[in-house]
């Protein structure tokens, strides 16, 4: 049996796919080494950054205006559907001139203007596909030379058909060159602890492949590659950096990311699956299926613009909870009621993720807010954490197991006396040579007169006898294998087309040491056959002459001990 590890390549593999693991761990660490090494000078800047929270009035449904601190919520039934207004005093920015105003928005889109001039605008389209809401966006609109006043208008139309609370974040004056710059500075952090799971992801997939083999364990180690890479890609949609950057595309980014929450909480219940009593397969397999089918229903309603991303992710939230309720009572009764001890090992790990995913569908569902920041990095880190020590213990296990399996391979493969091929060896072989087309020479041997030789002079020297015959036949018979068959008897199948004269030639006359320093001459008999697969002869009966050859010979010489 072929051993199916280059054991010094996986554990290379695995040694790196657990340091990078645990270098997640101390993300805790990032926020002092970042304050120690980030920009503290504005040398790079034009000029500071001005963020807007005060001087903003909001035009509410009733036509009252009120002034307003941002980030500020606004409840869709306050204002008017089909856009609304607020006015923005620019009063604490000492020069406008060559400056841009930075706009994050998320389901609404806008358009600023001064008096008359429309400065910018974004618009969703009316039957975009896949109807989204438009996402998050973060725009820079670039403000007039000179104004005569300071005051900008910024128009907001909802995009959402459901109740929604939007969130008008502040607003940035600056230089346009400037924002990206600020961005990276004030976002670098979270991007770098998501660098280490893209790392995480990257050596995850590489090491499932090296591990493909090996089905139960290569599937476990891409799915913690599979989860790392929606973590990362589901947050790194999320931040302004990036918003900005893939503005123009923030309906495909937002439908990605929508994609990213799905899979992650599919991922890890398929995970869960994997680890739970036998008992809960068959609920997990139709609880699969449903999910699959519901989610292949809900793409099609919103490709034909019936339901938004939006209005699907209040859906998604409810078939979190449900599946993360299963999940938790299928986790605790195996390790509780059926003691499972492939839970036991995973219980620690997974069970704090349902639990967050619950609060956090709670949170979303009673105050329309996500709950899922970047701290679910250091929960899902200690998940991905445990599951890596799973794995290197499974490892570990098999590794064994093969060693195991080579030792028994060896007690099956060899014989212990003569440490020639055994009879299951031969056997297999046989097997193995019914189906090729290459002729061979089959060779049967047998030690004369091993009785006499034990009842005279001892079964010790009678294996000594059987020692000196296979080893003789080992060294002389070339291009072959040789297997001991029987007590006394020997097969020796060589893959080169042996003559007579070659039987005729090998000694017959073996020297076998006693222990009191005497030696005993031991004959054996031998007879070959040469099988040729394209004859009418079959293997079987090439074995069969090969074995009456013998007992001529066996005839011939009988009964002779020198």
């Amino acid at each position: 049996m072929k051993n199916i590890f280059n054991e010094n390549k996986i554990r290379f593999y695995f040694s790196l796919f657990f340091y990078i693991t645990i270098a997640i761990i101390f993300i805790q660490i990032i926020p002092q080494l970042y304050k120690n090494t980030q920009i503290v000078s504005n040398k790079l800047y034009h000029n500071d950054i001005v963020e807007i929270t005060d001087n903003a009035y909001i035009h509410e449904k009733d036509g009252t205006i009120k002034k307003i601190s941002l980030p500020y919520v606004v409840d869709s039934d306050t204002v008017d559907k089909s856009g609304f207004d607020i006015d923005i005093y620019l009063d604490n920015i000492d020069d406008i001139k060559n400056k841009s105003i930075a706009v994050s928005v998320k389901y609404f889109d806008f358009s600023i203007k001064y008096e008359d001039t429309v400065l910018g605008k974004v618009y969703t389209a009316k039957n975009y596909v896949p109807k989204n809401g438009g996402g998050k966006g973060y725009y820079i609109i670039d403000l007039p030379k000179y104004m005569q006043n300071n005051k900008i208008t910024m128009h907001i139309i909802p995009k959402l058909n459901i109740r929604y609370s939007y969130i008008i974040n502040p607003l940035y004056v600056g230089f346009r060159a400037d924002f990206l710059l600020s961005l990276l500075k004030k976002e670098a952090k979270d991007l770098f602890v998501l660098f280490l799971f893209v790392i995480i992801s990257i050596t995850s997939f590489i090491v499932s492949f090296l591990s493909r083999k090996i089905v139960f364990l290569s599937q476990k180690i891409f799915n913690i590659g599979l989860i790392s890479s929606c973590f990362v890609t589901y947050f790194f949609i999320r931040y302004d950096t990036v918003a900005y950057l893939l503005s123009d595309y923030r309906y495909i980014t937002h439908f990605i990311q929508y994609i990213m929450s799905v899979l992650i909480i599919f991922t890890i219940f398929r995970t869960t699956k994997s680890s739970v009593s036998p008992f809960f397969i068959k609920i997990f397999d139709i609880l699969n299926n449903a999910i699959i089918i519901s989610y292949i229903i809900r793409f099609y309603l919103n490709i034909l613009g019936i339901l938004s991303l939006k209005e699907l992710y209040y859906l998604d939230t409810f078939l979190m909870i449900f599946v993360s309720v299963i999940c938790l009572i299928s986790m605790i009764c195996s390790v509780f009621f059926f003691k499972y001890e492939i839970a036991k090992k995973e219980l620690l790990s997974t069970v704090p993720i349902y639990f967050l995913i619950l609060y956090a569908s709670f949170v979303y569902i009673s105050v329309n807010k996500s709950a899922l920041n970047m701290n679910i990095s250091i929960l899902i880190s200690i998940y991905l954490f445990i599951q890596i020590v799973v794995i290197l213990r499974e490892y570990q296990y098999i590794l064994k197991e093969n060693a195991n399996q080579e030792m028994y391979k060896k007690l099956l493969y060899i014989d212990s006396l003569t440490e020639t091929y055994s009879r299951y060896a031969f056997d297999e072989k046989i097997q193995n040579l019914k189906g090729i087309n290459t002729p061979i020479t089959i060779m049967t041997a047998d030690v004369n007169n091993l009785k006499y030789i034990n009842d005279n002079f001892s079964h010790v020297i009678g294996d000594k006898a059987i020692i000196a015959v296979g080893r003789y036949l080992q060294q002389n018979v070339p291009n072959s294998l040789i297997y001991r068959t029987g007590g006394d008897e020997f097969i020796i199948i060589s893959d080169n087309i042996l003559e007579e004269d070659f039987i005729k030639d090998l000694n017959r006359h073996i020297v076998v040491n006693q222990d009191d320093g005497k030696t005993l001459d031991v004959i054996y008999s031998i007879g070959m056959c040469v099988y040729r697969p394209n004859g009418d002869m079959s293997i079987d009966m090439a074995i069969k002459i090969s074995d009456e050859n013998m007992y001529d010979d066996k005839i011939r010489l009988k009964n002779l001990i020198l």
